[in-house]
């Protein structure tokens, strides 16, 4: 019986680059509640009122700020005592009394009353600081797992500013302007009932002054508020014009680009020195309001009392200890006056906090506690294959069925074998197979940038896609690591519909090298094992070998511990692009995603890369996006896409044969000669006459192609099933060459172009 023969063995680094894969668990979908932050991630699309906001982020901590609060109270009271313990020592002096009781006494009110502030002030502030570092970590959590699309749509250094400066807002809002306010109050009840024990009458003349000035204040402290919020935005208008200049700085100063953008920072702080001009104003119109207060009703009273006194109505002791509590009301007046003007400040800040909150996370890509994961594996059925999973499937992986190479397919014993080798060879998963169905998607706002995008990308193999900028080939990458999920189609791993897996589970599985092969700021060690933080050293040493590190690292005298700068400036582009390959290949992944990441490398490098990504093909599926073909065109299959379509699937000579764009592109780069790109055409003509025999040509018919069956030439000679697939190079025997068809996009009645 023949059986199917297994992968080559890898050597060096990626031998046994798959770790032993834990029994099959059924998909997690991104359940919220599972999370051990679900209240983090939770999406409130709630409008709550601003002050009950406010009040959540203190209730926490009520507790501690009511310890706070009668340690004011106790400090209040101390002071309330004071000017009745000053109206006996007076009385005791007009009356040759002893006086040295009420000084003692006096002097221990003022020492207990300045000890108790010290204390409360203390535990305000580490309760402010407790409520502070809540708000951010919570807001860094979400902001860190916010969406893709929501991060496009906003400036970062405005989401920064969040976290920074409105934070800050919040904390003094939810914890000393909250005990101020209610400081003020108790302090100003407290001295209204003394002031009424001394003398009702002049307490009305207080109160009816205090009331009035407070109806004007009233209608100010809501502008402070609306003020506040409009200088936060601008405050995060000038991260957001920072964020743009120093992100691009050698662009900036390349283009001599210093004083536009320095214009244009100073537009935005403009903004926000206005903004705060006008809060600034309000407050201080708050503050004069405060201040006359105590002064109107200060003089009210000292007429008022004058007049009663020289009546014979009222004692000068008992005006002197009124006048001492209405000088007493200015602190509490002041505190309750500051603690209004902070909470609006802080409502202010409140909105713009909130708005984080209705911002869609991504709640699937943290780890689940065990209690939250399925507890049992799925079992195969009747058919042998898991219940819900594809045909082909076993345990939700890839293993045969119609998909599998044509020198295995007519063997049924050898591919109910592979089925079982597939899912689990030796404890090591299969290379997975990616398939696209039908998938379209647009960005918001920019038009559709797939249009029913449909093929099929063999496990253990390498295909490339090409085409000219702007066709989607980014935008399938974005689909693949679920950055975006498609508006209609499906993405398939393994039979697996991707949106039915946690991103976890997804980007766990794919590693991704972007076009700009982006460098964290630390140490080079740091950005090499970046997901890989258990990389053992003989692991990280093979990594830096293939991709020719190891020599930049012996240059250097820190090694792996040399700081490479925010985002690696003191990288070198091509450097850059090294350490972003060795540091995908270190995770040992399933699948690769390279987005033209040998760009910037030189010839002996790139052909370095390309040995080691072949390694790595071994073991995993290799997805590349290139513009060079040079770099593709010993892959197994290049898939060539335009505006958003797949207009052709085939090896590079197929393609040249038959696909007019390709040709274009390879004869641009000296890949073909002009007498070769000539002597195509009649070829790629003919194959496309409809009825065509077998193997003739034309673009071949199934849904691993995105054409509907029928509309061209024949099933080309090894692809029975017509689904455009051919055995990877190297790995069974090649088919008879045939050109592949193209889609013509020329009009009517044209020759095929473009």
């Amino acid at each position: 019986m023949t059986t199917a023969p297994g992968p080559p063995e890898p050597f060096g680094f990626f031998k046994g680059s798959q770790p032993p894969v834990p029994p099959p668990q059924a998909p997690v979908l991104p359940e919220v509640a599972g999370h051990p932050r679900a209240s983090v991630l939770r999406i409130d699309h709630r409008k709550r009122a601003p002050l009950r906001v406010l009040m959540g982020y203190a209730r926490p901590h009520r507790l501690v700020l009511f310890a706070t609060l009668l340690l004011v109270l106790a400090s209040s009271g101390a002071g309330l005592m004071q000017p009745l313990v000053a109206q006996q020592v007076l009385t005791s002096l007009s009356g040759g009394g002893d006086v040295k009781g009420p000084v003692i006494l006096l002097g221990a009110l003022v020492v207990a009353g300045a000890g108790l502030t010290g204390l409360q002030s203390w535990w305000q502030q580490r309760t402010s600081e407790r409520v502070v570092r809540r708000v951010r970590q919570e807001l860094v959590f979400r902001l860190i797992r916010l969406r893709v699309p929501e991060l496009d749509r906003r400036p970062p250094g405005d989401l920064i500013a969040r976290v920074t400066s409105d934070s800050t807002l919040l904390q003094n809002a939810a914890t000393e302007g909250l005990v101020m306010i209610a400081n003020g109050l108790l302090s100003i009840v407290g001295a209204g009932v003394l002031m009424g024990i001394v003398h009702l009458p002049l307490l009305g003349v207080t109160v009816g002054v205090l009331v009035a000035v407070g109806l004007v204040m009233g209608g100010v402290l809501p502008r402070i508020r609306k003020a506040v919020a409009r200088a936060q935005e601008s405050i995060g208008a000038v991260g957001s014009a920072l964020d743009r200049t120093l992100g691009a700085a050698r662009t900036v100063k390349a283009n001599g680009a210093e004083d536009r953008e320095t214009e244009v920072a100073d537009d935005a702080i403009d903004g926000a020195y206005k903004a705060g001009l006008v809060g600034a104003k309000y407050v201080a119109l708050v503050k004069i309001l405060s201040g006359v207060s105590i002064q109107a009703a200060f003089l009210a009273v000292l007429g008022v009392g004058g007049a009663l006194v020289a009546s014979g109505d009222l004692e000068t002791p008992e005006l002197i200890a009124f006048l001492l509590y209405v000088f007493y009301l200015a602190s509490p007046i002041g505190s309750l006056v500051g603690g209004l003007g902070m909470l609006q400040q802080g409502l202010g800040a409140v909105g713009r906090i909130e708005q984080i909150k209705r911002m869609a996370v991504e709640a699937d890509v943290d780890e689940l506690p065990q209690d939250h994961m399925p507890r049992h594996p799925a079992s195969p059925g009747a058919n042998g294959r898991v219940n819900g999973a594809p045909d082909g499937h076993v345990n939700g992986f890839a293993g045969g069925g119609a998909d599998e190479d044509a020198g295995i397919r007519g063997n049924p014993a050898s591919t109910m074998q592979l089925k079982v080798i597939g899912a689990r060879a030796g404890g090591v998963r299969r290379p997975p197979t990616i398939e696209f169905r039908d998938v379209r998607f647009g960005y918001p706002g920019r038009g559709t940038a797939l249009k029913g995008i449909s093929c099929t990308i063999p496990g253990g193999t390498q295909t490339a896609l090409v085409g000219l900028s702007g066709a989607g080939k980014t935008t399938m990458f974005a689909l693949l690591q679920r950055f975006y999920d498609p508006t209609a189609g499906q993405i398939i791993i393994d039979g697996v519909d991707i949106e039915s897996m946690r991103r976890a589970e997804v980007r766990r599985r794919i590693a991704y090298v972007e076009q700009d092969s982006p460098v964290m700021a630390g140490t080079l060690e740091d950005n090499l094992t970046y997901s890989a933080t258990n990389a053992s050293q003989a692991d990280i040493a093979e990594a830096l070998r293939v991709t020719r590190l190891d020599t930049l690292i012996d240059r250097l005298p820190d090694g792996l511990r040399t700081e490479v700068g925010n985002r690696g400036v003191s990288l070198s582009g091509g450097e850059r692009q090294r350490l972003a390959i060795a540091r995908a290949l270190l995770r040992k992944p399933e699948v690769l995603l390279l987005d033209e990441a040998t760009a910037q490398l030189d010839a002996r490098n790139e052909q370095a890369l390309r040995e080691a990504v072949d390694q790595a093909a071994r073991r995993c599926t290799v997805i590349l996006i290139a513009h060079r073909l040079s770099t593709v065109t010993h892959v197994d299959q290049i898939v060539v896409m335009e505006h958003g379509e797949i207009r052709a699937l085939g090896s590079h000579e197929e393609l040249v044969k038959a696909d007019p764009l390709y040709r274009e592109l390879a004869a641009s780069q000296m890949l073909v000669g002009e007498e070769g790109a000539a002597g195509a055409a009649p070829g790629a003509a003919a194959g496309a006459e409809p009825g065509g025999p077998a193997g003739g040509g034309g673009m071949p018919a199934g849904p691993g192609t995105g054409r509907p069956a029928g509309g061209r030439g024949g099933t080309p000679a090894g692809t029975p099933d017509g689904g455009g697939r051919r055995p990877p190079q190297g790995r069974g025997p090649a088919p008879s060459a045939g050109p592949l068809p193209q889609r013509p996009v020329a009009s009517p009645g044209g020759p095929p172009g473009r």
